[in-house]
């Protein structure tokens, strides 16, 4: 499992760097999301994925959370100046929806990790009370 996790993030977060430096050229697509509607999106799943990746090694703590925001607000800086390197254009409110979208996929794994974990722990008690009734 950690193998998988892991690989999903690294083709994720390759996928998002090439999407970000690569220059595309022709007309626009119909239906298209906006560029800070992109950079929310994908910066919510990069921090959701990083989160769940660090849970397949064993229990999330607060300092991953911190680790998640810091290594996305460090990322997100990082790939806003270097766009403009393959010219693009490089905008500081695209780092503040990096940022905004770190935050809201955090706090998403946050709500599904404490859920997960209140699931498991519920079940423990009904397998243990039900082997308890068993033997008593």
């Amino acid at each position: 499992m950690r193998i998988l996790a892991v690989a999903v993030v690294v083709v994720y977060w390759g996928a998002m760097f090439a999407g970000t430096h690569i220059k595309f050229s022709g007309p626009p697509m119909p239906h298209a999301p906006g560029d800070k509607t992109m950079h929310f999106v994908a910066y919510a799943g990069l921090a959701f994925l990083w989160l769940v990746a660090a849970a397949s090694f064993g229990r999330v703590t607060w300092f991953m959370y911190l680790v998640t925001m810091v290594g996305a607000a460090a990322y997100g800086a990082v790939d806003e100046v270097s766009q403009s390197l393959v010219g693009r254009d490089m905008d500081i409110a695209d780092w503040r929806f990096d940022m905004m979208g770190a935050a809201i996929g955090s706090i998403g794994f946050a709500a599904i990790y404490a859920a997960w974990n209140l699931w498991q722990g519920k079940s423990k008690e009904d397998k243990a009370a039900s082997d308890q009734g068993k033997t008593g």
